[in-house]
């Protein structure tokens, strides 16, 4: 698993990364190089209703995305271009990789309504749980799944990053909800909400600028342990 340092600290504000497929904001034009040799995919520049704040509103699952309500039609047009299948969530909720995280299963905020989690269990085909992460609703934020691609057999892939802060109850219910293991980690110096700090898949990862050498060794000690 190939790992690299950002040009900014929240690099991960700013993209969505599957296996498949990788979208990255429109102004992050100049991360495209760096973004393509660490992940092995060619990233797509998009906006997420008029924002280049993918990660805060979407969330990407293969060839799926969940989208807010607030989502522009030309830009659902063109994602669809792209060969992504679209899920408009209706919901009071805009923030949807906020409160969302997804693995071979999903983790999905408390704060989302019963409707809302039914609607984004029906459109991802996965089992949902709700959850809390260190006592807070932001799942999405506080855990980073790199699960293996659907159908494959390799499990060094399946596994993620989760928040230093969370409890071992949490992580125990947090892994089997999202089918993986979990690495606690933070990032740029002490951020809890680490996928702010994190871009990439199960080939490579990017890192945020203002990660410390621990913070890179934790995150190159996990990924060493689930490949080797």
């Amino acid at each position: 698993m190939k790992l690299g340092k950002a040009t900014v600290p929240a690099i991960g504000l700013y993209g969505c990364c599957s296996s498949e497929i990788c979208l990255l904001g429109r102004d992050m034009a100049h991360a495209v190089p760096q973004v393509k040799r660490i992940t092995g995919l060619d990233p797509i520049l998009c906006s997420i209703s008029g924002s280049s704040l993918l990660g805060i509103f979407a969330v990407l699952d293969g060839k799926n995305i969940l989208l807010p309500q607030t989502v522009l039609p030309q830009e659902v047009v063109f994602l669809e271009q792209q060969g992504l299948t679209c899920h408009i969530i209706e919901a009071k909720e805009t923030a949807l990789g906020n409160l969302i995280a997804v693995g071979q299963g999903i983790l999905a905020s408390d704060e989302l309504s019963a409707v809302v989690k039914k609607r984004v269990r029906q459109a991802l085909d996965k089992p949902l749980r709700p959850g809390l992460i260190a006592g807070l609703p932001q799942v999405g934020q506080l855990a980073m799944p790199l699960a293996a691609p659907q159908g494959s057999s390799n499990s060094a892939s399946s596994f993620g990053f989760v928040a230093a802060t969370i409890s071992d109850e949490e992580l125990s219910y947090a892994e089997s909800a999202l089918g993986l293991r979990l690495f606690r980690v933070t990032v740029n110096r002490g951020v809890v909400h680490m996928r702010s700090g994190l871009l990439g898949n199960a080939h490579g990862l990017l890192i945020g600028s203002a990660c410390t050498p621990i913070e890179v060794q934790q995150l190159y000690d996990a990924s060493l342990e689930m490949t080797s």
